[in-house]
């Protein structure tokens, strides 16, 4: 699939990128084999268009931005985070112990040994032994769980099913009819295990730790970096906001509709390319229709065009220029984040004069970050111990 870049801000760097692949727009006209989806999801046939390319004293006004005051949310992590979080990841190594219970119900855990087969032959993937399974739950295809309903422990019986068509974990097992073979080894009763109850042992079978001070010395520092993560983005994010509210912006028509037309016939194609269709995609992975994507797209878009003219618009009053060394970490970085082969290849993508700009963007943050009044209001975690 495409490289699909020029969806909202994207964040690289801690600055703001606003880009697209701009060599495939000119001209171009994606058939999708889908229903109509609207002249916005076709590319414009139109040079590239760049914020670079209007004066922005024309469309901005933008606030006294050396004094801005901002409160920003910020979480400290405690040990009950910490404690929620391993236990919470403890809940995939369940231990299981026996019961007396002899006749398979709905919500019951059974060990099975299963071997299924399509057409008198076997398939990969489908046996296995002392698998455990709780009827009811939907983890294997429609059929299988029902069809052990009533089977006594000790049982041996043929489970009739039908894989789903599509079926996405193998597409060459969509819509055939199988047999599985089930015996029903045992019922048995789920145990989870807490922080305060596991042993060192069972830490470093399962979780690859040698002890469980190890473990809860990983997770403390690694939930320390990423609150530490979302304190930068939320506070970049809370200047950017106090800006957007404060200044007034006219997005140009013609800049709002091709950048939006860029992002969806972008989007578009690496669905197509990859052999899917734009509606059902949409259905699958974000649960929505193409029009009220286009609808999200439009209203993140014009957002994201508005911050970057502020910010435009700051890096020359400041006088902020692409310094080389800097400009070439810039780059080097980009290229690694997006997995570019090399600045030729980039390039080719997305014109230097865009990245320009969007370095720019990045250094005129920097500066509103430097000089705003910025106030760390302490929120609660939410968190509680298993």
């Amino acid at each position: 699939m495409k490289k699909i870049i020029s969806c909202a801000c994207v964040a690289i760097m801690g600055g703001l990128l606003f880009l697209g692949a701009q060599k495939d727009v000119k001209g171009s006209n994606v058939a999708t084999g889908d229903t109509e989806l609207g002249k916005m999801w076709t590319a414009m046939d139109h040079d590239p268009i760049s914020v670079a390319d209007y004066e922005m004293k024309d469309y901005v006004t933008v606030c006294d931005y050396k004094d801005l005051e901002v409160e920003v949310p910020a979480v400290t992590v405690d040990r009950s985070m910490v404690i929620n979080s391993i236990n919470q990841a403890l809940t995939n190594y369940p231990d299981y112990e026996k019961t007396e219970k002899k006749v398979v119900e709905k919500g019951d855990v059974v060990n099975i040994d299963y071997e299924g087969k399509i057409d008198g032959k076997k398939f990969e993937g489908g046996t296995d032994t002392g698998s455990h399974l709780e009827i009811g739950s939907g983890s294997f295809i429609e059929g299988f769980e029902d069809g052990l309903i009533g089977a006594k422990v000790g049982q041996t019986l043929d489970v009739k099913t039908k894989f789903p068509d599509p079926y996405e974990n193998n597409e060459e097992l969509s819509g055939k009819e199988a047999v599985f073979t089930v015996t029903v080894n045992s019922i048995e009763q789920t145990i989870y295990h807490t922080y305060d109850d596991v042993t060192d042992e069972f830490v470093k079978e399962n979780l690859g730790y040698e002890t469980k001070d190890d473990l809860f010395n990983y997770v403390l520092n690694y939930q320390k970096d990423e609150a530490e993560k979302n304190k930068e983005t939320a506070t970049r994010d809370a200047v950017l906001a106090v800006m957007l509210k404060n200044s007034k912006v006219k997005v140009p028509d013609e800049l709002l509709e091709y950048k939006i037309r860029e992002y969806l016939s972008n989007f578009i194609s690496g669905v197509v390319e990859s052999g899917g269709k734009v509606e059902d995609y949409l259905q699958q992975v974000y649960q929505t229709t193409p029009a009220k994507f286009e609808k999200n797209v439009t209203g993140q878009m014009k957002k994201s065009i508005k911050t970057q003219m502020l910010l435009y618009t700051v890096a020359a009053n400041e006088k902020i220029e692409v310094d080389k060394e800097g400009f070439k970490s810039y780059v080097q970085a980009f290229i690694n984040h997006y997995q570019f082969k090399d600045k030729k290849e980039l390039y080719k993508e997305i014109p230097e004069k865009e990245i320009k700009l969007a370095y720019r963007a990045n250094k005129a943050t920097e500066f509103l970050l430097g000089k705003a009044k910025i106030t760390y209001v302490q929120q609660d975690n939410d968190s509680e111990e298993r």
